[in-house]
Order: C-alpha cells, then structure tokens, then sequence
C-alpha cells in the first residue's frame, strides 16, 4: 500500500507545482480567496504588527502560521493538504483490516481508489479546509472503531478529540456525535451485542445536558439553544435555506423551496439524494460540469458497493456507519443548494464509503484464506 500512497503524493505534489505555475484548477472561488486572504491578514499580524482582523475559520490561522515558514506564499499550507492525504490513506487502510479482519487486499484496494479519486487530488493543490477536516474525521472513526472492537473508553476518549477538532473548523461536523452518544449508550463489550440500558442513558443524558449548557454559552454555537423550537426552525432553517438557494446555473430543486417546517422535511430526501448524487445528466451545461458529473458517477458507484457490503460488517458496525452516514447526510443536505458545494461537502466522507465499499463477501473471504491455508 505505500507503493499507492507514494504515487499518490507525488501525483498531489505536481498538482501543487501546476497551482505555482500559474494554471487555474477548479476550486471554490469564494472561499479558498477568503481563507488567503484572511490567512495573510494573520501573517501580517502576528510578524508585522498589522491590524487583527476577525477570523471566520480556524483554516485562516493555519495557513497564516504556515507563512511563518513559507514567506507571503501559501506552498507549506497546500503542503500540509498533502500531508492529510498521507494520514488519511494510512487511515483507511487500518480501518479497512479492522472491517475485515486482516484482509489486506481489500485494504490495498481503498488506498489506491483514495489515491487516484480525482476529487482528493484536486484538494491537496486549492485552498480549502476539506482536507484538515477529513482527516480529524477519519481518526475519530478509527478509534471509535478500535472502542467498538476492543473496549478500551480511552480509546473513545481520544475519538471524542479529534471529532472535536473536526469541529471546530466546521460546526455542522458537531451533529455527527451522535455516533459516538448511540455507541456510548447502547454498546456492552461483555455481551459483544448492542443492549439498552437505563441507568447508563440516563448518566449519559445528564452528561450531555450539561455539555449543551456550555456549549450554548459559546457564541459560534449559541444557535443550538433553540434548536427544539419549532417556531425558530420554521424562521430561521428554512429561511437560510431560501437565503442560500441562489440564482446560479448550478444551483438545483428550485422547484422544491419548502415554504414551512413540514414542507421542509417532506422535500429532505430529494434533497440528500440530489446532494450525494448530482449533477444528473440533464444538469449539465458546460464543459465545466463534466468534472462534478464524473466524481457524482463515481460517488454513486461506491455507495452502491457500499450498500451491498453492508450486510457483511458486523451489527454493532454496521448501524454506527449507517448512523453517520446517515446523520451527515441530513445535515449538510440541509444547507447545500448547489451542486459545486454538495461537491465539496460529500467529499468529508468519502473515505466512509470507500472503506465498506471494498469490504469483501464473506464466502469470498474465507475461500481466500482457505487458499492461504492450503499453499
């Protein structure tokens, strides 16, 4: 598997030489010039006394520290993209051995299709934060996976860290705890099964009730303090959600804008569909959406291996995949409207779909290793 990821940093390196040598790659526009923007803006403070500015996005602060080495360039910070992507394929190909015990094949074979995704190429040479993300997302779920399989809560603990990192570089990451909440309370090591108990759920609510008083306090999460109220989703959510449609070519269901809470949740999942999937055929105008057709097309395929394959993970396993799979979802359906963000939002998980996709079928598995046996 390091013969793949050398190729593959290699591969992100000459992207990031055709990014200096003045080509345009496909980014966000917008965001990857705030984020080098308000990156110098901190340079520019921290060594040269310029004015503070305020901060949207932790990602700013790396790339402005980055410059402390690199000079008034952003190389080091695309530099560290690359780095994720070596954390990220070391990562999955753990993970994929603990889904199938051992199976190095399978594992092999997640590394080389993370290697070649012409999406996480192209993130290691533009200037997001997707890749930071992704890799404080993927260790999180590696250690949960370890607690699941092995028991030790400290191992939980440090899942719990990262997943809070990941966080903080983007709040809608924090719903994705719920993951971590159903395996908290409903995961027995002694019995090897999911079982509910009473006492634990309750400690568990407490605990958690009391985390939401702090949250709360701050002020990047102060929303969550009306998340139940009914009368705020209807304002606030759909509101955001017209605000954020937009006029531009690539933006989809503008047929679907729900009026009301309930509207809202009846067009959710066209909505999620469309935001895991698109753009469809009958979307695309221009050369420049062939590149979000193709890694739609391959997003589809490797959820529908994944789907397959699903059936081969253990229970326990399997629910919590589907859980985040699910609870990520929904939530960044919510506020996308346009096909080049779903792009980019759906590529957090990515490596989720990649690690079940490549999950062999146990009949296959175990005549591989009655082979192994034999010879």
């Amino acid at each position: 598997f390091l013969n793949y990821i050398i190729v593959g940093t290699v591969l992100r390196l000459a992207l990031i030489g055709v990014y200096f040598a003045g080509i345009q790659l496909p980014e966000s526009g917008g965001d990857a010039k705030n984020f080098l923007f308000e990156g110098r803006a901190v340079f520019d403070h921290l060594f040269f006394g310029g004015d503070k500015v305020q901060i949207i996005n932790p990602y700013s602060n790396v790339i402005g520290f980055s410059m402390t080495y690199s000079g008034d360039n952003i190389a080091l910070a695309l530099l560290i993209n690359t780095i994720c992507y070596i954390i990220i394929a070391f990562v999955i190909y753990e993970i994929v051995k603990i889904l199938t015990e051992n199976n190095r094949s399978s594992a092999i074979k997640a590394v080389m299709i993370i290697s070649f995704f012409p999406m996480d190429m192209l993130y290691s040479a533009v200037l997001l934060r997707e890749q930071i993300i992704i890799t404080f997302l993927i260790l999180s779920f590696w250690f949960l996976l370890r607690y699941i399989k092995k028991g030790i809560f400290f191992e939980f603990l440090i899942s719990v860290l990262f997943h809070v990192l990941a966080v903080l570089f983007h709040s809608g990451i924090l719903f994705l705890l719920v993951v971590h909440l159903y395996v908290l309370v409903f995961f027995r090591r002694k019995v090897r099964v999911i079982r509910y108990k009473a006492i634990k759920t309750l400690g568990v609510s407490i605990l958690g009730l009391i985390l939401f008083k702090i949250l709360v306090k701050i002020p990047k999460f102060a929303f969550l303090k009306d998340i139940f109220n009914i009368e705020y989703l209807n304002h606030v959510v759909v509101g955001r959600f017209l605000a954020s449609t937009g006029t531009g070519r690539t933006v989809y269901l503008m047929n679907l804008v729900p009026t009301n809470l309930v509207q809202f949740i009846l067009y959710l999942p066209v909505r999620i569909i469309y935001f895991l999937f698109s753009p469809f055929l009958w979307m695309v105008g221009g050369a420049a959406d062939i590149f979000v057709l193709v890694d739609g097309t391959l997003y589809l395929i490797l959820v529908i291996f994944a789907l397959k394959r699903l059936k081969e993970l253990e229970p326990k396993i399997r629910k919590a995949v589907l859980i985040y799979f699910f609870a990520f979802s929904v939530v960044f359906s919510i506020g996308t409207t346009n096909y080049g963000t779903a792009m980019r939002h759906r590529h957090k998980i990515l490596w989720l779909i990649i690690v079940v996709a490549v999950v062999p079928k146990k009949q296959l598995r175990v005549k591989r290793e009655e082979n192994i046996i034999v010879s």
